[in-house]
């Protein structure tokens, strides 16, 4: 019996690294908290290519001087508008996610993976932000950044937040937030957006 415990714990082991390689990256990062998350969202982040389309009310700084100052930031960020178009892919990559977003006619791109359980890394560019990533009392997706560092500096004044909300079946409510301690908000991008049916991720 003991002599066989070993080649147990090996199986064991092997089945749960299956497990895992076959869980999505959200799946992975929020547990067995990702099934209190409703359909829309399980769908959304369940780990297949999925494509994400509606509108989205975008917003900066009411400071003249903010507005400047985020036209000459290292990554594209959306104009102003009150109902831009949003188009995103989510294309799972062996253990992360690709997520490509056109807002209005703004690209963004980043890549994100599990740092450790409840903790998603996303890169954009020169920006790293470490997202506390949970599920609320009501089904609710929420993040919230932990660190934000911009070419390797963590810039300790700066707070990135993102809540997804179901609306119904298809559809979900984004409200993203990048916001200063000391002067407000910075950029917000908020809509009713569509999951369209999910294709088999590679």
């Amino acid at each position: 019996m003991c002599s066989g415990f070993p080649l147990c714990a090996a199986h064991w082991k092997i089945c749960l690294d299956n497990e895992a390689a076959n869980s999505s990256l959200y799946q992975r990062v929020l547990g067995d908290s990702f099934w209190q998350l409703p359909p829309v969202l399980r769908q959304l982040h369940g780990g297949s290519t999925v494509e994400v389309t509606g509108h989205l009310r975008t917003t900066w700084s009411s400071r003249r001087w903010l507005r400047a100052l985020s036209r000459l930031a290292p990554l594209n960020l959306p104009r102003p508008a009150a109902a831009a178009p949003c188009l995103t892919t989510i294309t799972p990559n062996a253990a992360a996610e690709h997520w490509r977003r056109t807002i209005g006619n703004t690209l963004m791109q980043s890549h994100m993976q599990m740092k450790c359980p409840g903790l998603i890394l996303e890169r954009s560019g020169p920006v790293v932000i470490e997202l506390l990533t949970g599920v609320n009392e009501h089904g609710d997706l929420r993040q919230n950044s932990q660190r934000v560092r911009l070419f390797g500096i963590t810039i300790a004044d700066l707070r990135v937040s993102a809540s997804e909300c179901a609306v119904d079946a298809h559809r979900f409510a984004c409200d993203v937030r990048i916001e200063s301690a000391r002067w407000g908000q910075l950029l917000r991008y908020e809509g009713i957006l569509t999951v369209h049916a999910a294709h088999k991720g590679a």
